[in-house]
């Protein structure tokens, strides 16, 4: 039995030029553990159709997840998208100028129809109406014309009209309705101000359109004029001079859009490791068709990349604390090279048996993991080093052994205390009989 007293001091055999061995023996045995840990114990093409009855028991070898379909993504896409309130940015500058002209339009009627020398006949009218029509782009007929000229109180009733709607035109005025995501029908709008960075919402009943804005310059004439053939020349004019205020900012709605169509969950639902997808001589729902297609496109996805990189992540962590150990109370197995190949080569023989049996029995009787050899490591490690380092060596054993059967706590127990038993009864090994039934 070799010396299990403790090394202590520092000697030259810790720097960096002698640690490269080492460092590639461990990393070679990370890499072999990797590959034995690699869960494609079941990791293969499945040759099943609906409606097909499983030969034998298909377990899930590794947690993944069943995406969903395009019609349940589109679907649930939509709906948050409906969700989303549409951005627009009041502007009502356009607006500002028609009115202008609009007034200015109201001027030279009441300038052109006031005056003593008014236009009176049929081409002096229609020359005014030309004129008129073609530097405002609003249809001023005859027949508007006479109408001013007949009842002048009207220019001031067209003047007051832009008051009365000013209110309207300030709480926002689409161009259509008609033309408004669901979202914003549903929910209603959001709207920045110039030069403000808050947003101010209008729910849908709020929302106005020009053509609303119309029925109310034609309700309000309506009502003063009560002659439907008056009033629609009339509100043609007006509603000329009219432009929305608030226009949709798409920039800012697409990215609301986005982070809506982000905060989609893409994965349906997890399959667990070790579930059973299927048992033996049971039906291929169209269910289970979907779990087995979703784990044949796990396994060429980036996912079994990233679960192959934890495991060896987990592996190479559990090493360096075995190697620390090493290195603080058992320095003499720590500068020998032989004995990392030593400890390596325990740890691959004791996962790859573990890992044969595991590929040919687990399927059909999943109780098998509790049968994992390891007590091997724990009585080889005890005979060939010392206790205390078999005992962490076998505390390491376990995780390796684990991740053949999915870290599950019911397995680590039962490997944790086999080979912690092992190690204390090869502690009294006396002659190879003894070996037999301290591994049994």
């Amino acid at each position: 039995m070799i010396n299990r007293l403790q090394d202590g001091g520092r000697d030259k055999g810790d720097g960096l030029l002698p640690m490269l061995p080492r460092l590639l023996v461990g990393l070679a045995i990370i890499v072999v553990l990797s590959v034995l840990t690699f869960p494609s114990k079941t990791f293969y093409s499945f040759d099943f159709n609906i409606g097909d009855i499983a030969e034998s028991d298909v377990i899930s070898p590794i947690k993944y997840p069943v995406l969903k379909t395009d019609s349940e993504l589109e679907a649930e896409i939509g709906s948050r998208r409906s969700e989303v309130r549409p951005v627009y940015v009041f502007n009502d500058q356009q607006l500002r100028e028609n009115q202008r002209r609009y007034n200015q339009l109201l001027d030279d009627l009441a300038g052109a129809l006031l005056e003593p020398a008014a236009p009176s006949g049929e081409q002096e009218l229609d020359d005014l109406a030309r004129s008129l029509s073609g530097r405002y782009r609003a249809v001023v007929t005859v027949e508007v014309l006479r109408l001013l000229a007949a009842d002048p109180e009207l220019l001031d009733k067209l003047a007051e009209l832009n008051q009365t709607l000013e209110t309207a035109f300030v709480n926002g005025v689409v161009s259509d309705l008609d033309t408004l995501s669901e979202g914003a029908l549903l929910n209603g709008i959001l709207i920045r101000y110039p030069e403000e960075d808050l947003y101010f919402a209008r729910e849908p009943e709020q929302l106005t359109d020009l053509e609303q804005i119309r029925g109310r310059v034609a309700g309000l004439l309506n009502e003063s004029l009560n002659d439907p053939a008056t009033v629609e020349p009339l509100t043609e004019i007006v509603t000329a001079f009219f432009e929305p205020t608030i226009y949709m900012d798409q920039q800012t709605t697409n990215e609301r859009y986005e982070q809506a169509d982000k905060s989609v969950d893409r994965v349906a639902y997890w399959v667990s490791e070790n579930e059973r997808i299927v048992a033996a001589h049971e039906l291929i729902t169209p269910e289970v068709y979907r779990k087995l297609k979703a784990l044949e496109s796990f396994r060429s996805s980036r996912g079994i990349i990233y679960v192959t990189l934890g495991r060896a992540a987990i592996i190479a962590a559990f090493l360096y604390i075995f190697s620390l150990f090493l290195h603080q109370y058992r320095r003499r197995y720590f500068r020998n090279l032989r004995y990392w190949t030593l400890i390596g080569v325990i740890l691959v023989v004791t996962v790859a048996l573990s890992l044969l049996i595991i590929t040919f029995l687990f399927q059909q009787v999943p109780q098998i993991g509790y049968l994992l050899p390891i007590s091997l490591a724990g009585v080889l490690l005890t005979i060939l080093l010392d206790t205390e380092t078999a005992i962490v060596g076998v505390m390491v054993a376990s995780v390796m052994l684990g991740l053949l059967t999915g870290l599950e706590v019911r397995y680590l127990f039962v490997f944790l205390t086999g080979g912690l038993a092992a190690v204390f009864s090869a502690t009294s090994l006396r002659n190879r009989s003894s070996l037999y039934w301290i591994t049994l």
